[in-house]
């Protein structure tokens, strides 16, 4: 899913794609899928975009800019520095499922 204000950046059509979340209640569909992942990965994800708190009850690698850490929420792991870049080092990792 994305942002309003990342809309665009995973194509519409895309197998895994859920939708927009803006803050409305017609997000709720989407949030009830959220806390079924047992990861969120967060690009460039920042809560001041949503009136919804669900990015403090799940399981959310922050890959970011700068660290949402705030007061008492920490993500459960933080990858800091340029967004793409980060991305693309990523997919370069090979994981074993051992």
């Amino acid at each position: 899913m994305s942002t309003p204000k990342a809309k665009g950046i995973i194509p519409e059509d895309y197998e895994g794609y859920l939708g927009t979340c803006g803050g409305m209640m017609a997000d709720d569909p989407l949030v009830e899928v959220i806390f079924e992942a047992d990861l969120v990965i967060g690009l460039g994800f920042d809560p001041v975009e949503s009136d919804k708190v669900w990015h403090k009850d799940v399981n959310l690698l922050s890959i970011n800019g700068y660290s949402l850490a705030y007061n008492k929420f920490t993500p459960t792991r933080e990858l800091l520095g340029p967004v793409a870049e980060i991305v693309s080092q990523l997919g370069s990792v090979e994981i074993s499922t051992e």
